[in-house]
């Protein structure tokens, strides 16, 4: 059954639905660069596990600053899981920047343009790891991250499964069609109207009957969500491995 879950009830609810793996030894992260399509150097963040196994691309939302993703404890508990895990800068943020797209304001609109085939080089590059099990690939957006991932999705219907933080969607149809058969975890905040109605169309357009729609109360947007309930960061893992692990 597919179910609305609530706060209090949501990440209890998802933790029930799924069996842990073994902790394996944390891997420690190094910086990559990938070359998007007119040659600029991308920062990525990259963990490889030890042996074959499935990996994560994890996509930032647009209103961070500095370095820091808001993907850091989330990226070192999947590698913990044995996950590959990349978490990649968008243009004209953190380490991927140069003279022309430097983080200015001004400069948004012209980086905004390259976010789909930044996104698309990113994926290439994480499934072209040693060890990476093509067919077991799974991304989480963060408000413009998920247009990123929806569009990813639309290209590569071998993607296993994916998760939404306070996202919006621009063709529900496209989308639709896109993530009609994959379990999708779709998450926001009831304060964050616009989001929270983009995320409840999501769920309620998927046909797969594993998906979930969780809905906390206040206006937290995004990652800062894991401020708000500790258990969100764990409970998305245990999603992970489990329409990966087990697909």
């Amino acid at each position: 059954m597919r179910i609305i879950v609530y706060r209090f009830g949501a990440v209890v609810l998802l933790l029930t639905l799924m069996v842990h793996a073994p902790l394996l030894g944390q891997q420690t992260p190094r910086e990559v660069r990938i070359a998007g399509v007119d040659g600029l150097l991308l920062r990525g963040v990259l963990y490889t596990a030890p042996a074959e196994a499935p990996a994560i691309l994890l996509l930032h939302q647009c209103d961070r600053e500095g370095m820091p993703t808001g993907y850091e404890k989330l990226a070192t508990l999947l590698s913990l899981r044995g996950f590959h895990v990349l978490m990649l800068d968008f243009r004209g943020y953190g380490g991927s920047k140069d003279q022309k797209f430097t983080g200015a304001e001004s400069t948004w609109e012209e980086a905004g343009k390259f976010f789909e085939s930044d996104t698309e080089a990113a994926y290439q590059f994480l499934i072209s790891q040693s060890n990476v099990l093509k067919s077991k690939i799974g991304v989480v957006g963060s408000s413009c991250g998920v247009r990123q991932a929806i569009l990813l999705a639309e290209r590569h219907s071998d993607i296993g499964t994916f998760v939404f933080l306070s996202g919006t969607i621009r063709d529900l149809s496209e989308s639709a069609l896109a993530l009609n058969n994959k379990p999708v975890l779709s998450i926001a905040s009831e304060g964050d109207t616009r989001f929270a109605e983009a995320m409840r169309k999501v769920f309620d357009h998927s046909k797969h009957p594993e998906s979930r729609f969780v809905l906390y109360k206040g206006e937290d947007h995004g990652t800062p969500l894991f401020n708000l309930d500790k258990r969100l960061e764990p409970a998305i893992v245990e999603w992970l491995e489990l329409h990966l692990n087990n697909k």
